[in-house]
């Protein structure tokens, strides 16, 4: 199932390598117009993190991975999240929107995860392609951190960022396909370039998406 959004285009960034639920909680989030600058890529890079005014912290402008698990009835529309497979099974009790065929503006996620065995295949074995590709909500229940590719951790951000972004548009710092085309370029061990000169890394891009959300 292919989800395609009408956002801008991310042509200033380039790789380096290969309804609505109305909350208690959103209600809760400021309104912002737009995202604050200290809490963009340009404004860490500067290190410009200090806050003005009634500016929230970065960490309260999205909702977290674990939100975004047990909240499936607030995803952002066209996105579905199915129910999780049984233990010991890949095979989910109802489907849900697959992780690789995520697309926004012309960006998809790429084929990172999938499930051989009841546990999550590693992208560089030889069996990693005779496995069941995982659902985004699969994705979100997935345990590890980012020791290795495909940096499972990475990929709970990944997902959680990308419906932040969906979710709360201008107010985010992110678009939804800038998400992916950042995810895309770390999670086989490659890097983002922020800008020229300058990589992040999974580890980087992780920890930059977790800074946004609480």
């Amino acid at each position: 199932m292919q989800t395609k959004h009408n956002t801008p285009d991310l042509s200033r960034r380039r790789l380096a390598a290969g309804g609505l639920v109305v909350l208690s909680s959103l209600l809760a989030k400021p309104v912002l117009g737009a995202a604050p600058y200290r809490c963009t890529i340009s404004g860490q890079l500067s290190g410009n993190t200090s806050s003005h005014g009634n500016e929230p912290p970065c960490t309260a402008l999205g909702l977290s991975p674990g939100y975004w698990k047990n909240h499936p009835a607030s995803w952002p529309s066209g996105y579905v999240a199915g129910k999780l497979p049984s233990k010991g099974s890949c095979t989910p009790a109802s489907p849900g929107t697959l992780f690789r065929l995520t697309t926004c503006n012309g960006q998809t996620l790429a084929d990172a995860y999938r499930c051989k065995g009841g546990l999550l295949a590693h992208p560089a074995g030889t069996d990693f392609y005779n496995g069941t590709p995982m659902s985004l909500l699969q994705v979100l229940n997935l345990n590890g951190g980012t020791s290795d590719p495909p940096y499972p951790a990475l990929g709970r951000a990944t997902v959680a960022s990308l419906f932040n972004a969906l979710r709360f548009g201008t107010d985010y710092p992110l678009r939804p396909q800038e998400v992916i085309v950042m995810f895309n370029s770390v999670y086989q061990g490659g890097v983002y370039e922020v800008k020229p000169g300058v990589f992040w890394n999974a580890e980087s891009v992780k920890n930059y998406f977790e800074s946004l959300y609480g």
